[in-house]
């Protein structure tokens, strides 16, 4: 069985099988023995897992039958402080001390309890106790640095930070941690500066790449950034996270076949992350193959039932493949999720139209209008509709309404106009073009685009001239 599933398939499967045992024995009142390291090895399941309470219930239960382990009483008091229960979290590390009172890691414990209660000195006390016997002065003052910066104490934990790095020169968890509390602070242009200045000295350090990478794509210094995470990669070429955020930002540069590579690569080191299961669907969509987004949309609803933006994406792109009927089902499992959502009743209406249901189309669009009547696609888009069914003047009179309440929105004249001159309505064309000019004379060309014919005419080409 262990080679069918892999080694570490097998262990885990074990681990599960073996802390559900000891769940059904615990609920059905059984007197039981176990030993530590059974217990050991469901507690390691459950902190994998986060699972505290179980956790938590399992060390209390071994407490009974070991109460003068020193390693139980302090997995009970990191249970307790990860449920934010400091003050017994405090009880039991200061049980574990007094079996084993210089343990660093149930000092380290006591210190981070302390900081979370804001006893900043009482924190730093205790770890400038562990200076003397410390094995690694670096990775104490990064703890120091840590607690400073829990309880807001930025220069004193820049000062910590400082020291860490200055003892290990080549320590990147440090680094990071200084570039936070500077992000914390806003000095991004010094947090990166900071990361660069260290990289001159350590180029090999893949996560701080990563970092200076994240930092200058905060400040949308998007092409620094993309090399950041490149140089990253270069170094260790399968650092998912890296992957993921240089095909974000490929995607935001419309560069969609590039951003699917990069999160296609991704995802072969976690294949059933939803995330990037979702985005490799948003990449096929904005490519227009549609059968592939179906299919890793539908990987996504699969493992998440309430990912509302992939199952408005199964609906979108069976919409584009004029399967209405379809469409329509997995846009209402989206409507369920989110029923304010002004975009989603805007494609429900659309499609409904589409199939002939009139009543609900209107019933959707009357919804999206209440919901985001600013929002300025829901008119444009629906006035495309009618004007796409024939119905150029139903589009002239829905887009009325929109300027009646949009005034200032100079799209929504530019629109009015091309369907006016499309249907010999000129006074009203020239008047809802003029206003628009006056409006934002930038966005003219969308006339252009609706109507290209339009550009034949002078008169339309010479009051526009005047606006420019």
């Amino acid at each position: 069985m262990a080679e069918a599933f892999g080694h570490n398939d097998f262990e885990d499967h074990r681990s599960r099988q073996i802390a559900r045992e000891f769940e059904e024995r615990m609920n059905n009142n059984e007197v039981f023995f176990m030993d530590l390291a059974r217990v050991s090895q469901i507690y390691d399941f459950y902190v994998e897992g986060q699972e505290w309470k179980r956790a938590l219930a399992l060390v209390s239960f071994a407490l009974d039958t070991f109460p003068t382990n020193s390693q139980l009483h302090y997995q009970k008091s990191y249970l307790l402080f990860e449920l934010g229960n400091h003050k017994r979290a405090e009880e039991s590390i200061e049980q574990a001390l007094i079996l084993s009172p210089l343990s660093q890691d149930y000092l380290g414990l006591k210190a981070d309890i302390y900081g979370k209660m804001g006893r900043y000195e009482d924190a730093i006390e205790i770890l400038n106790s562990c200076l003397a016997f410390t094995d690694d002065l670096s990775k104490l003052l990064l703890h120091m640095g840590n607690i400073a910066q829990i309880c807001q104490r930025p220069k004193e934990s820049e000062t910590y930070y400082l020291e860490a790095i200055a003892e290990k020169p080549g320590f990147d968890e440090a680094l990071i941690e200084l570039t936070y509390l500077y992000e914390s602070e806003d000095k991004i242009t010094e947090a990166i500066a900071t990361c660069e200045k260290y990289l001159d000295n350590n180029p090999y350090s893949h996560t701080v790449w990563y970092r200076l990478g994240c930092l200058n794509q905060k400040v949308s210094l998007f092409d620094q950034a993309l090399d950041a995470y490149e140089y990253a990669l270069v170094i260790k070429d399968d650092y998912e996270d890296a992957l993921l955020k240089k095909g974000e930002i490929l995607f935001c540069k419309d560069k969609y076949q590039e951003a699917l590579q990069s999160y296609l690569s991704a995802l072969y080191f976690s294949p059933e992350n939803v995330h990037t299961l979702y985005q490799i669907g948003d990449c096929y969509e904005n490519l227009e193959f549609f059968h592939d987004a179906i299919k890793y949309y539908g990987r996504v609803t699969k493992h998440d039932p309430y990912h509302i933006d992939a199952w408005i994406g199964l609906g979108f792109c069976l919409e584009r493949r004029e399967k209405y009927l379809e469409a329509i089902h997995y846009y209402q499992k989206a409507y369920k999720l989110d029923s304010e959502n002004a975009d989603l009743c805007l494609a429900m209406a659309i499609c409904e139209y589409k199939l002939g249901q009139r009543y609900n189309a209107y019933l959707y669009l009357e919804q999206a209008i209440s919901l985001s009547p600013s929002d300025i696609s829901i008119w444009q888009d629906w006035a495309r509709v009618l004007y796409d069914h024939k119905n150029p003047i139903g589009a002239v009179t829905y887009l009325e309404e929109g300027i009646k309440i949009n005034p200032n929105e100079a799209l929504l004249y530019f629109y009015c106009a091309a369907y006016c001159f499309d249907i010999g309505m000129m006074d009203k064309a020239f008047t809802y073009l003029e206003n628009g000019l006056i409006l934002d004379p930038a966005q003219h060309t969308i006339l252009f685009e609706l109507l290209p014919v339009l550009k034949k005419e002078r008169e339309i080409l010479e009051l526009i001239e005047q606006y420019q």
